[in-house]
């Protein structure tokens, strides 16, 4: 007879795919939506590269989603097998809470930001580019607490309250492009046919984000190769210094027979407060947001990106950086659609993400003789992508020309949010923070931060030159440093931890 036994508590109220755990001895109660899926030795949202009968996604290589498992008398918390979901958990005496949901988790513990300090951003810039992350980035909180973040792993904790962390499975490691070629798509496939087995009480059905980029062309041939006939697209990307460009994927969906919806990056100043409050985790990202326009098709769906294709299937020496590490991150676009994500009703998978723990043979293959056909010798250039996307029909002259960007481009807030933000920020904020903070940066420090990114893509996976960029505090001339825009967090965890209390 297991040691933990799980208690559960549905709440129709909350948002769909959230869950909060509270662990004591023997006993395990579990907050959640109405549409997790619970049995007696565990719960789970998400898809993985398995039979859902088996409910065996703590052990699975490619799981995306969160959820727990009784275990030989502990339950293990997974954790997604990349670092844009993460789990947050909190140590009090005589219990251990844990949430997919830091608003959720916050919410429950009756507690709450500490408006003191204003870097919460940074704290999850350092995380993020920790990659796989077992316990040791902690945020404060404003009772003194300390609520630890954990990325690309399980977290077992026994009757005791003791707690200890393991590695996800890495899967079979690929020795050249035919061979990783069969294990991604083989991950896709069953992802989908996980995400619509029938012993499940929700099914999800695929859509894959496409724009005129590498990756997201390539994950969408992977999707249609699995039996994925829908997509969206936004109208246009943000180029990083001329503005708004044409980034439309129809050309690509038309070229892989898919149904295409197309989105606007400006409808995303139409949301209501609320929606707006929920992107809070990444004040400097905008490249999700425009999924507030899309809810209808994403509710139920599994969503399919190309997140970490710049890394997965790129030729540049960052991309054997270990354990998912991202040291030349600046922005986490992906983890700010997290509550939407929850609230709606959708997942989202990764496929570059499969064979990720892999990288430095990941980058052998996209330099390797055999894919010279696939290279276009210039610097915007990842032949893995390219060859799976021309071998699926899509015809080279249309993607992967040029980069577009599309993480920026358009003002963060709507006018009423930025105006309720406003407000916040004179009311809540200290006076000493407020006087230290700016309203906006001057041009050169924009300029200053392009040559940041460019700095810090230079040297990845060189770690003395990542120790000196450190040492000498370069996130100084990050967009967001000394921002009043670092207080969007605190005010859109207030706000959304709100509707967890209600």
């Amino acid at each position: 007879m297991p040691a933990l036994r799980i208690r559960y508590e549905q709440r129709a109220s909350l948002p769909r795919l959230s869950w909060f755990a509270e662990v004591r001895p023997k006993a395990v109660r579990v907050v959640h939506g109405p549409w997790i899926e619970t049995r007696p030795d565990g719960f789970v949202e998400g898809v993985w590269d398995g039979d859902f009968s088996q409910f065996d996604f703590d052990r699975n290589a490619n799981f995306f989603g969160s959820g727990g498992r009784l275990r030989d008398g502990r339950i293990v918390f997974a954790t997604a097998t990349h670092q844009i979901d993460r789990l947050y958990a909190l140590e009090s005496p005589g219990r251990m809470l844990v949430s997919n949901s830091l608003a959720f988790l916050l919410a429950e513990a009756a507690d709450g930001p500490d408006l003191h300090h204003a870097n919460y951003f940074f704290d999850l810039l350092r995380h993020h580019r920790e990659g796989v992350s077992q316990g040791g980035c902690t945020l404060g909180t404003a009772q003194g607490n300390q609520v630890r973040l954990f990325a690309c792993c399980n977290v077992a904790v026994d009757d005791q309250l003791q707690w200890v962390t393991t590695e996800k499975d890495p899967g079979p490691e690929p020795s050249d492009y035919a061979t990783y070629r069969g294990i991604v798509q083989r991950a896709v496939d069953n992802c989908l046919s996980n995400a619509a087995d029938s012993l499940r009480t929700r099914t999800y059905s695929p859509i894959a984000a496409i724009s005129l980029g590498y990756d997201s062309v390539a994950t969408a041939a992977l999707a249609k190769q699995a039996g994925c006939t829908r997509a969206l697209s936004y109208l246009t990307s943000n180029s990083g210094k001329d503005g708004l460009i044409d980034d439309h994927g129809g050309p690509v969906a038309a070229a892989l027979c898919m149904e295409m919806r197309t989105l606007m990056r400006e409808d995303w100043h139409d949301a209501p407060l609320s929606v707006q409050a929920e992107f809070y985790l990444s004040p400097a990202a905008q490249g999700d947001t425009g999924l507030c326009a899309a809810e209808d098709l994403l509710e139920g769906s599994i969503l399919i990106t190309g997140r970490r294709g710049e890394t997965a299937w790129g030729r540049a020496r960052r991309s054997r950086e270990p354990k998912l590490r991202g040291t030349f991150d600046q922005l986490l676009p992906g983890i700010e659609s997290i509550e939407q994500r929850l609230r709606v009703g959708y997942t989202q998978m990764h496929p570059a993400y499969v064979c990720a723990l892999h990288a430095e043979a990941m980058y052998q293959i996209n330099n390797s003789e055999e894919m010279e056909p696939w290279m276009l010798g210039r610097g915007y250039d990842r032949p893995t992508a390219r060859r799976i996307a021309e071998e699926a029909g899509v015809p080279r002259e249309v993607f992967g020309r040029g980069k577009s960007g599309g993480a920026g481009g358009l003002p963060r807030l709507g006018p009423e949010a930025r105006r309720e933000f406003e407000s916040f920020f004179a009311d809540q904020a200290p006076r000493r923070i407020q006087r230290r903070l700016r309203a906006k940066n001057k041009a050169r420090h924009h300029r200053f931060f392009s040559y940041l990114i460019r700095l810090r893509l230079r040297f990845a996976a060189r770690p003395l030159h990542e120790w000196l960029l450190d040492l000498l505090q370069l996130d100084r001339f990050h967009k967001l440093w000394k921002m009043r825009d670092l207080y969007i967090f605190h005010w859109g965890l207030l706000r959304t931890m709100e509707r967890y209390k209600s």
